[in-house]
């Protein structure tokens, strides 16, 4: 599945789709959350919040522009990837 279909399946608070979501992007963000708390255990506490701000802002923001392309930043290399 593509990223942005998922990220539109997020929006109409699709579980399955949000846990896709979570589980395609989850090595690369925590690693960035790790970068920033040098602490598995608060990496993964700063991630889970980060995803859930993410969910809600897809579900809220009736444009999906900012967060595809957010996540697009992350995965350059991958967006061919499917899921």
């Amino acid at each position: 599945m593509e990223l942005n279909a998922i990220i539109s399946s997020c929006k109409n608070k699709s579980l399955k789709d949000q846990k896709l979501l979570y589980e395609y992007t989850y090595q690369e963000l925590f690693h960035v959350s790790l970068r920033y708390t040098n602490c598995g255990h608060d990496a993964e506490e700063v991630f889970n919040l980060d995803m859930l701000k993410i969910f809600r802002h897809i579900i809220e923001d009736q444009s999906e522009i900012k967060i595809i392309w957010v996540l697009h930043q992350y995965y350059t290399p991958y967006s061919n990837r499917s899921i």
